[in-house]
C-alpha cells in the first residue's frame, strides 16, 4: 500500500498548528446557536399559544355577534347622541337665562 492510503485510513484527528482561539471560535458559535435555536423555538411556542387564545377570544365574539353592535350602527348612534348632548346643554344654559329673566320681571313687579 501507498503511504496516501494508509494516512486515509488513520482516525479523523485536529493537527497541533489549528490555534486553540480557531477551536474556541468554532465551539462558541456552535453553543451560540444551540442557545439561540431554544430562544427562537420558545417565541414561536410563545406565539402558539398567544394565537390560540385570540383564536378562542374570536371564536366566542362570533358567537355573541348578535348581542354587539355593528361598528357602522355605533357611529350612527354615537354622532347624533354627541350633537343632542351639545343641543341638550345649550337649551339647559338658555332656560336658565330665560328664568333669569322671568325671575327679574316678577321681581320688579
Amino acid at each position: 500500500m501507498s503511504p496516501q492510503i494508509e494516512h486515509r485510513n488513520e482516525a479523523w484527528h485536529i493537527s497541533k498548528s489549528v490555534p486553540i482561539a480557531i477551536i474556541f471560535v468554532f465551539m462558541s458559535q456552535a453553543v451560540g446557536f444551540v442557545w439561540w435555536n431554544a430562544k427562537l423555538e420558545a417565541k414561536v411556542d410563545s406565539n402558539a399559544l398567544a394565537i390560540t387564545a385570540i383564536n378562542t377570544i374570536i371564536k366566542s365574539h362570533k358567537k355573541n355577534e348578535e348581542q354587539h353592535m355593528p361598528y357602522g350602527d355605533k357611529i350612527q348612534v354615537f354622532v347624533p347622541r354627541v350633537e343632542l348632548e351639545n343641543r341638550m346643554q345649550s337649551m339647559a344654559e338658555s332656560l336658565k337665562e330665560i328664568k333669569v329673566s322671568v325671575q327679574k320681571i316678577a321681581d320688579k313687579q
